[in-house]
């Protein structure tokens, strides 16, 4: 039971955490919680210990589907009669069961921890998609927003138009960046200009490519200041008339 109590305190943690993270993400992530939610894993286990064993896995799996490593082996140790009344399973079942664990295993099994299974979806339109359904670049979406949330250290960000999807750039990504800059440091190197137009960039680093030699500085400072436009204006998709048609619209 003290076991119990300590996996129970450290899920309370987890849940206010992933509370707040939803709270500052306003409905862009939604991220659920489920106390001991890995029962594949639980099932993984109990094959394990009983690997040699006539007990078939059917069983072994609606154990884990319907419990707990802890109340499985109190179980056990109340009697045959309660292994069949909680779990289904027939009395021959329930006697191999308690013929197979001794105690050494049956103490391994109430030491076992179930980990808590963690659900992150992404809102797509006017849905949200589970994790695993997402696009490489609404997974990595994802994870950014995550990251943004994390700390008050500086951030560094490599190119994240690669792998990000474009409308979560403009519609979340942006929004959170010119959220959060009064809190942290974000620095970006990036070939889309949207990201320091959109974001407002305090400062913004033209550079120049050299061929072999690598790159000079062309222009430094913020965005009002005429050099610093033009670099942007040259990189950005769509050029002067994106540039003040982006920055209207967001209010820059």
């Amino acid at each position: 039971k003290d076991i119990d109590d300590i996996n129970y305190k450290e899920h309370l943690i987890r849940k206010e955490k992933i509370e707040e993270i939803n709270n500052k993400l306003q409905g862009v992530l939604n991220i659920k919680l489920e106390y001991k939610g890995f029962k594949d894993k639980f099932a993984k286990f109990l094959i394990s210990i009983f690997k040699g064993s006539n007990v078939r896995k059917e069983y072994l799996k609606n154990i884990s589907e319907n419990g707990d490593a802890i109340s499985f082996a109190k179980t056990v140790r109340e009697s045959k009669e309660a292994l069949n009344q909680k779990y289904n399973i027939t009395n021959t079942a329930a006697s191999q069961i308690l013929e197979w664990l001794k105690e050494d295993k049956l103490m391994e099994i109430e030491t076992f921890h179930i980990p808590d299974k963690i659900d992150i979806r992404l809102k797509v339109g006017e849905d949200y998609k589970k994790f695993s359904d997402l696009s490489l670049g609404q997974k990595c979406t994802s994870l950014l927003l995550l990251l943004f949330l994390e700390k008050d250290v500086p951030l560094i960000i490599d190119q994240p138009e690669d792998d990000l999807d474009n409308r979560f750039v403009y519609e979340d990504v942006v929004r959170i960046l010119r959220k959060e800059k009064f809190r942290r440091q974000f620095i970006t190197a990036t070939h889309n200009a949207n990201i320091p137009v959109l974001g407002d960039a305090e400062l913004v680093v033209v550079l120049e490519t050299e061929g072999e030699k690598g790159s000079k500085m062309k222009a430094r400072g913020s965005i009002d200041i005429p050099e610093i436009c033009e670099g942007i204006k040259e990189t950005l998709e769509g050029g002067e008339e994106a540039f003040t048609r982006r920055r209207e619209k967001y209010g820059i």
